[in-house]
């Protein structure tokens, strides 16, 4: 009966020094990040004191703004199938649909679909 126990508490024991390794190696790997960020931005921010620094911060800018944006400038819109609607009779109705099932408990079938 000892020796079952014994051999339970080894377990726990190699399962506690791998917690203890993974720990460590956490603390590495976060240390290792922080400091490969800061050597980036502390030759970051030096550069934007030039004019060409200044022009990538607003090169940056324009993507960050770009990025969010659908080609009409607001974010696609999708039906059930995932598939993006293109005309603004589908989105409106998809729209209606939505609101309808969420906040009426209507089903999608009573909804009057203006194709059909």
């Amino acid at each position: 009966m000892e020796e079952d126990t014994w051999g339970l508490n080894d377990d726990v024991n190699s399962m506690w020094e791998a917690g203890k390794r993974y720990k460590l190696a956490s603390k590495e790997a976060k240390r290792a990040v922080k400091e490969a960020k800061n050597n980036f931005f502390d030759g970051f921010h030096e550069k934007l004191d030039t004019k060409a620094g200044e022009m990538d911060m607003y090169k940056i800018a324009r993507r960050r703004e770009r990025g969010g944006k659908d080609i009409n400038g607001i974010r696609c819109i999708k039906d059930e199938e995932n598939k993006v609607l293109v005309s603004d009779v589908d989105s409106k109705l998809r729209w209606k649909k939505y609101f309808a099932k969420h906040f009426n408990g209507v089903q999608k079938e009573q909804i009057e679909d203006p194709h059909q």
